[in-house]
């Protein structure tokens, strides 16, 4: 498969509007699953807004197929190009003013957080893929999970 460059922009929220025209609304599960790579990338290559949605996965921490491209594709598109990878924050998951008031809580007192932790449990990502969107261990991922559990009861 050849992948075309792409120029690499800055990172671009979620709420952008190419985001709207996407032709994977409501197939989260599809890109999301390894098995079914080959399938996400096909319903990529149909879609009115690959190019932009490659230009932001290959400049965000994407996990799963975006932009017609496999998490390891865009990792080694970047590697080719010497490019760092990107890192995923939690501020990137919440509005601007939530994060800056989180700030004065731990990591792992901060609601956001548990309730995203909870929410990626839920979706069935497994401790790995939490840490890597999180960028902490596979261990504060268990603590995370336990803490949002303690919280929801």
């Amino acid at each position: 498969m050849t992948i075309t460059a792409v120029q690499v922009l800055d990172p671009v929220p979620h709420t952008a509007t190419w985001l709207d025209r996407a032709g994977c609304t409501d197939l989260e599960r599809l890109f999301d699953d390894e098995s079914r790579a080959a399938e996400a990338v096909s319903t990529c290559r149909r879609c009115p807004v690959m190019q932009e949605c490659r230009s932001w996965a290959v400049s965000n921490a994407v996990h799963g197929v975006a932009g017609a491209m496999t998490a390891e594709q865009r990792r080694r598109w970047r590697q080719e190009r010497g490019l760092p990878e990107p890192v995923a924050s939690v501020d990137h998951f919440m509005p601007p003013e939530i994060a800056n008031a989180d700030r004065q809580r731990p990591r792992s007192k901060s609601p956001a957080v548990l309730d995203a932790v909870r929410r990626w449990t839920d979706l069935g990502l497994s401790g790995r893929e939490i840490a890597e969107r999180l960028d902490v261990t596979r261990r504060t991922v268990v603590r995370l999970r336990n803490r949002s559990l303690d919280r929801a009861a």
